[in-house]
């Protein structure tokens, strides 16, 4: 089972977006936020998790739970990105 990490990673390179790009879209000061994001690291950025799906363009729901696979659920424009409560 792949995690949160591995899942931002996975579709921010298969949006050909490197650590630092993602930063910017997500209002990080930097990359090593999100490399710590996508390498688990505690404490780091959890709160942003609404962001990186909006920036990446997936639903929050797959970044959380998966489902694991070689293909990214990308959303198509205008989506919502978390479900709506």
């Amino acid at each position: 089972m792949k995690t949160i990490g591995e899942r931002i990673r996975q579709a921010r390179e298969q949006r050909g977006l490197s650590q630092s790009d993602l930063a910017t879209l997500v209002g990080f000061n930097g990359q090593p936020a999100s490399g710590s994001l996508e390498n688990r690291a505690p404490g780091r950025g959890g709160y942003k998790l609404p962001q990186i799906a909006t920036a990446l363009k997936v639903p929050l729901t797959w970044l959380l739970d998966g489902p694991d696979s070689d293909v990214v659920p990308f959303l198509e424009e205008g989506a919502p990105v978390a479900p709506k409560s």
